[in-house]
């Protein structure tokens, strides 16, 4: 282990215990690499046809920037731009290599940062760095990750959490929000949230917010019947089995010391099977801040751990029904007009203490549920008397206002158009 890589151990390990020794390493950092990152992008000019996507922090190839990215290759508008991917592990993602005009990146090296300073359109889902800043020629597009229930950024109105305090983060966005030149929204309720949370109004780019959809969710209007038979072979879910998908979100209160988020399988499984019998498949998706997680391998074949499964898309497509808590899947899902349950085992404590939402969860398209037995009874009866009922199409109208299976057309368009509107 390099010196480096042994002092941000050490730093994560006093994380709880010292939170402000955390930070002024954190900031100290930041601070110095700022200037490097500054210094690269004056000593090498921006190439008009080259960009640059992440992904959940390089974690995984999917997404709005997978969507992008897949819509500039076929798109003869783009036929002679180069792409670069920034990967944690690039091997894994060895495959995109067979596109001639792409390559990858470590995250973190010194190639990723000359990407990022050459690069004439930055395509990100989580903020760039902290410490990297676009220049007036180059074009920043934030994608996000989903529609929040749970309030983001400068609208969280409780305490602080190990990694930074409430002003800490408040201030993170505000910069976030003035540095971006796009930000792709899903919906009318989404601009004026995400406009909210990332300060948008105090840094004057209010603009900045596109009616565009999320390129995600263009996939979730063109699937095909073989794709959905492709993904259950893979997953080796039989046909003859309802599939549920749960995915929980993530819980401030849940960080480990050792760095990321546990969480608990906070359904009683032999209780939940034993009321649906046989004819159903849990699948389990972990969210993107989850380090370590408890579901049992007893349940191997009737509880399947997906959280490997890069692309959510392929999940929601095979699944009958959606179970989550907080997440923002609820809103992809809606795309799908499907049957969803919201379970809330910690609904007061996390509305009141942890997060606070931004609508009443009143408004949300199925029940809200709070224990293995009322979760049971809820899938069956879904099961059986189901409608996409006006509720629903009040929740879709809302919070998927501008989704119709072409927010990749409309958000390659946008950025041929550029940031003066005649590129």
């Amino acid at each position: 282990m390099s010196g480096n890589s042994w002092a941000r151990e050490k730093l994560k390990g006093f994380s709880t215990k010292c939170p402000g020794l955390l930070r002024f390493y954190r900031r100290s950092r930041e601070d110095v690499k700022r200037k490097q990152f500054a210094t690269l992008q004056r000593e090498n000019p921006v190439d008009e046809k080259l960009v640059v996507f992440e992904s959940f922090w390089g974690k995984s190839y999917n997404c709005s920037p997978k969507a992008i990215y897949e819509g500039m290759l076929r798109d003869k508008r783009y036929d002679d731009y180069h792409f670069i991917w920034s990967f944690q592990d690039t091997q894994a993602h060895r495959q995109l290599l067979e596109n001639p005009r792409t390559r990858l990146v470590q995250r973190n090296s010194k190639e990723y940062e000359m990407a990022f300073a050459k690069a004439k359109i930055w395509i990100y889902n989580m903020s760039v760095p902290e410490y990297m800043e676009p220049s007036k020629n180059q074009i920043y597009v934030e994608t996000w990750h989903g529609t929040p229930l749970k309030r983001v950024g400068c609208d969280i109105i409780y305490g602080s959490d190990c990694r930074r305090s409430r002003q800490e983060t408040i201030a993170a966005f505000e910069k976030k929000g003035a540095k971006v030149d796009y930000l792709l929204s899903p919906s009318v309720f989404y601009d004026e949230v995400i406009t909210s949370a990332f300060g948008l109004k105090k840094s004057g780019n209010e603009a900045a917010v596109v009616p565009t959809g999320y390129p995600r969710n263009d996939y979730l209007y063109h699937y095909s019947l073989d794709d959905l038979r492709q993904i259950k072979e893979r997953l080796e879910i039989p046909e003859n089995k309802k599939t549920l998908l749960y995915t929980p979100t993530w819980r401030e209160n849940q960080y480990q010391s050792q760095g990321g988020f546990a969480s608990h399988m906070e359904i009683d499984l032999n209780e939940l099977f034993r009321i649906l019998g046989n004819d159903y498949v849990l699948l389990y998706r972990a969210h993107h801040h989850i380090s370590t997680y408890d579901w049992k391998q007893e349940w191997e074949g009737r509880v399947i751990d997906v959280t490997g499964v890069e692309d959510v898309n392929e999940l929601y497509i095979i699944s009958d029904m959606l179970i989550t808590d907080y997440s923002s899947t609820m809103f992809d899902y809606g795309n799908l007009g499907r049957p969803m349950i919201f379970y809330m085992y910690d609904l007061e404590e996390y509305r009141e203490k942890l997060r606070g939402f931004y609508f009443d969860v009143e408004e949300l398209p199925g029940p809200i549920v709070k224990t293995t037995q009322e979760l049971a009874q809820a899938i069956l009866k879904l099961r059986e008397t189901f409608v996409y009922d006006e509720k629903y199409q009040r929740f879709q109208k809302k919070f998927n206002t501008y989704e119709d299976g072409d927010a990749t057309q409309r958000t390659l368009d946008l950025l041929l158009r550029g940031k003066d509107g005649n590129q």
